[in-house]
């Protein structure tokens, strides 16, 4: 069945949440950059329950993404081949031009932008219809009217999720990168932005010079203090127009951090066969987990929707909430991508059913969790049983490179950043220092039988993924990586995100040394083995690494 408005009574038959409100009156307070998976499994959602005793906060999204396809060459010299040459031949007829795939927001429109969201567990599905989504506007395709949709007076509320690269700034300072291409572009003609930070600003000073109502932009991203970075670019970046644009700004703009918490991994073409075998023809369907959590500081620039009353968290101060995730979750995550990975895992629920890669993450869980600040109302040895349901969770198969993607720029807050905090308060750290170790020998891009990390997983254009960091290759991390021989301090030092103190704490250095010559000479399984020992004592049970070539 198709998904559109007109058949949600039959859906609702079918035993499918649909929304509870009448679509045709609600009105857009809500605008949302980067209309990602995570946001249509999350933020959304949120606002879909919102609208129930609320109608005036549908979300109108705004995509900065082009829809215009990169191809590799080797798909272009296909195309060369099957469209120029081959017609010449006789009696060829000319190659038929290749059918044409529809964007996400073609899929989205022509679904009357609903979509659904599958919440899954080990005791099932439940399937919901998510409406809160208005129309979406691709700025590829009509960038006056992207400006349009952010300078609407009605909208009091501007999400934000795309990514921590999406914010054009330096991860050491927080402050705006004015040595990244996108931003000196976007600076050098600023009628014409093409950055988040650059929109934003165009917006802001369109809506002073309009007198629109006060405004509170809110990034939903997984980075330490979110709010106050996002307040820092943007402020920057206006001081470049005017310093009357930038007081505008600071006396009428709010910027509150915030907390966001749910597995979302990518749609692929399997969760779309089982949507439409499951009687639903949702051609970008939404597969999540049964947990979701959203933490939010209390400044606000005026009117907000009331999550509070569906589930979300309104506090003073969170910090303490985002350093519990950001560790105590997303450090695993990553810490996992890594060990797993290099031990020839694919898939989390699996590499959880390894006892060793297991215990692994439950101590690295526990060091972090040190470096936490308590928080009322919250027990972390509940907490970290909760995550490592999530992980086990088998309806949840998510990819390990997509946990360990781009780590070049996500070590700082999740090794680096908990293990000075560790240091500093004597406490456990080796199970940090050995996910460091694990993260060097990673970024070689070979497992520790020597097959290449990734090879079996493919992104649209049908390429190996590997390791999936693109800073890691570009800035020479991983030729150092590879010529490290045992020698974790050059891909530290070069870095740039280790604390300088813990750069020559000696007896630190020494640990993830011997924790990465471990990996490298014994394999990340009898490593594990030795993370409390001086060296590994028992003989290797699998094959010394491989050199990677």
């Amino acid at each position: 069945m198709v998904l559109s408005i007109k058949d949600l009574p039959a859906l609702a038959e079918q035993g499918v949440s649909i929304p509870q409100y009448d679509r045709s009156q609600i009105t857009a307070g809500v605008v949302h950059i980067g209309p990602s998976n995570f946001a249509r499994g999350h933020l959304f959602k949120y606002f879909d329950q919102v609208l129930k005793q609320d109608p005036q906060w549908g979300v109108r999204a705004i995509s900065l993404k082009s829809n215009k396809e990169k191809k590799p060459l080797s798909q272009l010299a296909r195309e060369f081949v099957q469209t120029a040459i081959l017609p010449m031949a006789r009696f060829q007829k000319p190659a038929l031009p290749a059918r044409h795939k529809p964007t996400r927001k073609e899929i989205l429109k022509n679904q009357d932008y609903l979509y659904t969201v599958n919440e899954q567990s080990v005791d099932g599905t439940q399937r919901s219809v998510i409406g809160s989504l208005m129309d979406v506007t691709e700025v590829s395709e009509d960038p006056k009217g992207a400006l349009d949709v952010l300078c609407d007076p009605n909208i009091k509320l501007v999400t934000i999720t795309v990514t921590q690269a999406g914010y054009g700034h330096d991860p050491q300072t927080g402050n705006l990168d004015f040595e990244r291409d996108d931003i000196k572009e976007c600076l050098s003609r600023m009628d014409m932005p093409s950055t988040t930070v650059g929109y934003l600003v165009a917006a802001l000073e369109r809506r002073m010079k309009e007198s629109a109502p006060p405004l509170t932009i809110m990034s939903c991203d997984n980075m330490e203090a979110n709010g106050t970075i996002l307040r820092q670019v943007v402020t920057t970046y206006a001081t470049q127009k005017s310093s009357k644009l930038r007081k505008y700004i600071e006396e009428n703009i709010t910027f509150p951090s915030t907390m966001v918490d749910r597995i979302v991994p990518t749609t692929t073409n399997k969760d779309i066969f089982n949507s439409k075998a499951a009687g639903l023809d949702d051609e970008w369907p939404i597969m999540t987990e049964d947990f979701w959590q959203w933490v939010i500081e209390n400044d606000f620039a005026g009117d907000m929707p009331d999550l509070e009353s569906v589930g979300a968290t309104v506090t003073s101060n969170v910090e303490p909430f985002e350093l519990m995730k950001l560790r105590m979750l997303n450090g695993a995550h990553m810490a996992l991508g890594c060990v797993a990975g290099l031990n020839g895992h694919t898939l989390v629920d699996k590499a959880m059913k390894n006892p060793k890669l297991k215990e692994f993450i439950q101590n690295f869980m526990h060091e972090t969790a040190t470096t936490v600040p308590p928080i009322e109302g919250i027990d972390f040895a509940e907490y970290q049983q909760r995550l490592i349901e999530r992980l086990e969770n088998p309806e949840m198969s998510d990819q390990l490179v997509r946990l360990a993607r781009n780590g070049t720029g996500k070590v700082d807050t999740r090794f680096a950043n908990p293990l000075k905090d560790a240091k500093a308060a004597g406490a456990d750290y080796q199970h940090l220092a050995f996910a460091t170790a694990a993260w060097i020998q990673y970024l070689k891009g070979y497992d520790d039988k020597g097959n290449l990390i990734g090879e079996n997983i493919k992104d649209d254009s049908g390429t190996p993924l590997g390791i999936n960091d693109k800073k890691a290759v570009e800035s020479g991390l991983q030729d150092m990586a590879r010529k490290s021989n045992g020698n974790p301090q050059p891909v530290m030092t070069a870095s740039g995100l280790f604390d300088a103190d813990l750069m020559k704490d000696q007896e630190f250095i020494k640990d993830v040394s011997r924790h990465l010559r471990n990996i490298q000479e014994h394999g990340v399984v009898e490593a594990i083995n030795a993370i409390s020992l001086t060296v590994v004592t028992q003989p290797s049970k699998i094959p010394a690494t491989q050199p990677a070539p």
